[in-house]
């Protein structure tokens, strides 16, 4: 069976390694990391069957592009992706107006992130999975 392809967009390298290593070892997935938001745009986005997408890419630079742009980008491109968005946004407002353009999860950057980001995954491919008619088994006990 082919595993699942997950992007995960974060500029913190050390996070972005620890998110990693803990989804392959609970789930049958694979990861592939990218640090920033051009060189994510510049992959075979269609590719993945889901994006882990920070919001605030490169903070250190203000002229970087935001896990905003990126969604847009992946909108005008017509690509229909599921992302979970992970931040340290605490914008109520902001939140909600991107669930709209198309997240299908916001999990905020806390303790218990990686409780909350291991069954918010395992729905998100489920519910992918079942959207393009392929039937998967994923115990979510």
């Amino acid at each position: 069976m082919k595993k699942f392809k997950i992007a995960l967009v974060e500029d913190n390298t050390m996070f972005a390694n620890v998110v990693r290593v803990f989804l392959q070892g609970e789930l049958d997935v694979e990861v592939k990391i990218f640090s920033s938001a051009e060189s994510f745009l510049d992959s075979e986005i269609s590719s993945f069957d889901l994006i882990l997408l920070d919001y605030y890419l490169n903070i250190s630079d203000f002229f970087a592009p935001s896990g905003e742009v990126v969604l847009n980008e992946m909108k005008s491109k017509g690509l229909n992706v599921p992302v979970i968005l992970f931040s340290d946004l605490i914008n109520r407002e902001k939140i909600n107006q991107l669930i709209g353009a198309g997240v299908v999860h916001f999990i905020p950057k806390t303790e218990c992130l990686f409780e909350e980001l291991l069954i918010v995954v395992q729905e998100a491919l489920i519910s992918h999975k079942e959207h393009k008619g392929v039937f998967i088994n994923i115990n979510l006990n």
